[in-house]
């Protein structure tokens, strides 16, 4: 939210799915109501509190969790994503079992779906199924500044609206360390 008031983009800066806090990542993903109920649901033993920045709270992730659960915390911290910006844009609150069951949709059609690989330093996933209409495609792409690395980060994927993931891509581009290219 602060980059869209940053590039003067008129909206507030009150997270749009709780009404509460100002809009930080570690409330959106760790802090706010909807996503402690998001995380309960889950199963996981994850601890939303006592950590001093998300980036310590996904290090113990990685560091607590075997890969199956650290993927679905992946998928978990993309609906909790996606439940925002469907907040945000279009004034629809998704409720937290909402945000679970697609969280464990996307992960189950991920799995079934595709290979991860990575390719000359990217990393991308999947292969493209049959698309009956280019019209169902959804392409999420976003970018950001890892000040502490000194380098700008990509990421992007792409689902069939309807039945979820098809593929994603991540990884760094070569370019200015800018604050408004993120």
């Amino acid at each position: 939210m602060l980059n869209l008031i940053y590039r003067r983009v008129e909206v507030s800066p009150e997270y749009p799915v709780c009404g509460g806090a100002n809009e930080y990542v570690i409330h959106v993903f760790l802090d706010c109501p909807m996503a402690h109920e998001v995380w309960r649901v889950s199963g996981l033993n994850v601890h939303t509190a006592s950590h001093a920045s998300f980036v310590a709270w996904l290090h113990d992730v990685f560091m607590l969790f075997m890969i199956k659960q650290i993927n679905m915390v992946a998928a978990i911290l993309v609906g909790l994503w996606q439940a925002r910006n469907k907040a945000l844009w279009n004034g629809a609150i998704t409720k937290p079992h909402g945000v679970w069951r697609a969280a464990v949709s996307s992960l189950q059609h991920w799995a079934q779906t595709c290979d991860a690989v990575e390719v000359g330093g990217v990393s991308h996933a999947g292969s493209m199924p049959h698309v009956n209409s280019v019209a169902s495609l959804v392409c999420r792409v976003d970018a950001g500044i890892d000040f502490a690395m000194g380098r700008v980060l990509f990421g992007a994927y792409l689902a069939i609206s309807e039945e979820g993931f098809i593929t994603a891509i991540n990884g760094t581009l070569d370019c200015i360390l800018d604050p408004l290219l993120a």
